[in-house]
């Protein structure tokens, strides 16, 4: 989803991700965050260079479960997930740019 799109939803869930350990995947770096407030700012880090956003897994008490829709995170959220994972990935207009950027075409 867009960054207009991703941010949208997070304002909708955020008093629900307070107090949850929030993974985040951008650049192939995997970083964790406790405050809402450096998440954010991750945020929007990720989305001055053009990306993509994802929610990708749950944990909920050990067990890890993927989720793909903000519905489905809130619901896991109200059942007691301890921990979420969410990715940002760079948004290529088309698969040969998506190819010649990872040295593919040289």
């Amino acid at each position: 989803m867009t960054a207009f799109q991703f941010k949208l939803q997070l304002k909708n869930i955020k008093e629900d991700l307070k107090g949850l350990t929030i993974q985040f995947c951008s650049d192939g770096n995997v970083t964790p965050f406790k405050t809402l407030k450096e998440f954010g700012n991750a945020v929007l880090e990720a989305q001055n260079k053009n990306n993509d956003f994802h929610i990708l897994r749950v944990w909920n008490n050990g067990v890890v479960k993927s989720v793909t829709s903000f519905d489905q995170l809130k619901k896991e959220i109200k059942n007691g997930a301890n921990a979420v994972s969410f990715s940002a990935n760079k948004d290529y207009k088309t698969f040969s740019n998506a190819m010649s950027s990872d040295g593919f075409l040289d």
